[in-house]
């Protein structure tokens, strides 16, 4: 289920020369110019995530990060996708802010994180149709389905890949 329905604002999808997906050059600056959002450091508004009372718990730092203060977290492009995606919640795949708690976000390691990012990021026009699955999403998948368990970084046998990505076609 996802968080919020993006408001169509015009977005040219990023695209990456090689063999990586494009998911991985989205920026927190890219999110505010197609979510919402202003991306002068010094203005805040409503969040971008969840709602707002106040209107003005959400910003952009001047280091290029999403900023909710709401919750004490920063979140960068990939972190800020994963949210829209209704994988994770704001301060789930956020990042505490200096003094706003040891943990670090809940999306470290998570490959499931990467999936449901790189989704939403293709059904919204983030990146071009053709982008290729990040390897992580294709390990998630087959952790999943019990299929294999992949090693970091590792490919996906050729059959194992094939089953893969006829569920990503069915399933998601």
């Amino acid at each position: 289920m996802e968080a919020k329905i993006p408001k169509p604002r015009t977005y040219t999808p990023k695209h990456v020369n090689g063999k990586q997906s494009a998911l991985f050059s989205i920026t927190a600056s890219d999110v505010v110019s197609r979510e919402g959002g202003d991306l002068n450091p010094t203005k805040r508004w409503s969040c971008i995530f969840h709602d707002s009372s106040t209107e003005a718990n959400m910003s952009i730092s001047d280091k290029g990060l999403l900023q909710c203060w709401r919750h004490s977290v920063s979140h960068n492009g990939l972190q800020a996708l994963v949210v829209l995606s209704g994988y994770m919640s704001c301060e789930e795949a956020g990042s505490p802010h200096r003094g706003g708690g040891a943990s670090p976000s809940m999306m470290t390691g998570d490959d499931g994180a990467i999936l449901h990012a790189w989704i939403y990021a293709k059904k919204y026009g983030y990146i071009p149709e053709d982008d290729p699955v990040p390897v992580r999403a294709l390990h998630y998948i087959a952790r999943k389905h019990g299929l294999y368990k992949p090693k970091n970084g590792e490919l996906l046998p050729p059959p194992v890949y094939a089953k893969v990505l006829s569920i990503l076609e069915e399933e998601y």
